[in-house]
């Protein structure tokens, strides 16, 4: 039974609690910081995650794309790009 319970209450916990982002807002918390204009941003409440950019003004989803992007070694690694 308290296996059940478990398999229940973390898909309805999480429902929950988009819901709760969609009714009221989200819960926003910088992740990690790129550079002084690029930062991950992330839900403490639902758990959606962003990259935000200020000098082009843009929020977009987080993705494997971007996580590549900012990886270490990758083409805009904090420690090695420049620009």
């Amino acid at each position: 039974m308290q296996t059940l319970l478990a398999a229940v209450w973390a898909p309805l916990e999480r429902g929950v609690r988009r819901l709760a982002c969609m009714l009221v807002g989200h819960q926003y918390r910088v992740l990690r910081r790129m550079n002084p204009g690029a930062r991950k941003v992330g839900c403490d409440r639902c758990g959606a995650v962003w990259g935000m950019h200020d000098r082009t003004r843009t929020f977009v989803p987080w993705d494997s794309e971007l996580e590549a992007m900012y990886a270490p070694g990758g083409p805009l690694d904090p420690e090695t790009y420049k620009g």
